[in-house]
Order: structure tokens, then sequence, then C-alpha cells
């Protein structure tokens, strides 16, 4: 089943108004294991609210829930769009980031406040759109180094041995859907 989990980050999931937190999550994941169900999980890994240790802890929790499989590679780039009419534009924090609405974009753009968090953003972009001819191991593995060059991770990514076979995870051909 693909699910919008958007984040594990619990600040992140009240900002978006999910209704679920991380640990709600974590018992849902068990659930589905437990009941030989797959699970693909989406993300917003990029926001406003995105920081370089955020996103090394959102990977992190990928390594632990033994997801690497189970995510798309576009949901370690994905960015948070804010449409006419989103809501999230009244929050007083976004409305100095945001720019004017591009109507070719239909999307207000962005700048993070962190300029580093936005190169962030632009390497991972780069692995996983080079990525989708490639095991989602192999481009974890990837992104993991990108990260580490950040310094928001360490060492190798060391990956669990009970993580179901890619044959029993649904997925797209598209790489680039979310």
């Amino acid at each position: 089943m693909t699910t919008a989990v958007e984040s594990f980050d619990d600040r992140a999931l009240s900002l978006l108004n999910k209704g679920h937190s991380l640990d709600d999550f974590s018992k849902v994941l068990t659930e589905f294991r437990r009941a030989e169900l797959a699970m693909a999980p989406t993300f917003v890994a990029f926001a406003p609210w995105t920081t370089l240790q955020s996103y090394g802890d959102f990977l992190a929790k990928i390594r632990h829930f033994g997801l690497e499989y189970a995510v798309a590679p576009i949901q370690y780039a994905i960015r948070l769009l804010f449409p006419e009419g989103s809501l999230l534009l009244d929050l007083p924090d976004l409305k100095r980031l945001v720019e004017p609405f591009d109507p070719r974009s239909l999307t207000y753009p962005w700048n993070h406040e962190d300029p580093e968090v936005d190169r962030l953003h632009k390497e991972i972009l780069s692995v996983v759109s080079h990525g989708h001819d490639h095991d989602r191991l192999a481009v974890f593995d990837r992104v993991w180094k990108v990260a580490e060059q950040f310094d928001v991770v360490s060492g190798d990514p060391v990956h669990r041995n009970d993580v179901p076979s890619l044959a029993t995870i649904p997925y797209m051909n598209e790489p680039w859907y979310c």
C-alpha cells in the first residue's frame, strides 16, 4: 500500500496537519509486517522546516525501519510545493521564505533559510534523478554518501537483514511519482 507518511518528524507532521505521529507510523508498520503486507511510504523530504540534521535523522529512520527497498528513490528529494490557496502559506515563518506566485509552475517558489539545505537538496535530486535504473538499495547508499558529505550521517549504512524482497513491495516503473 502506498501511503503519504510525509515525515518522521512529529513537528513537521503537526505543521502538515497529518493527524499521525512517528509512534503511530511505527505501530502501523509493525502491524503491516505482522500481516505480511508491504508498505510503500511517500515523504516530503525537503520543507522550510527541514534542517541538515533532520534530513540525516530521516535517512537514519529509513534504515532503522528497514524501508530502503520500500521507498522510491525520488522520495529522498521531494520538495514541498506551495500551490495557490495552500493553508501553509498562513504560517508566519513561511511568509518571508516564499516568492511571488509563479503561474508557470502554479506554485509559490521558496528558498530555504539555510542555503546548505538547498545545496543538499540539489545534490540528492541529482543522485535520485540518475538512479532510477539502479537497485533501490544502491540509490539509498548513494544518497547516504551525499548526506555523509554534509556531516549529517556517518559510517556505512548497515541494512537490516529482515527486509522483504523487492518482488513483494509494490512499485511503479515511473520514478517521478509521489
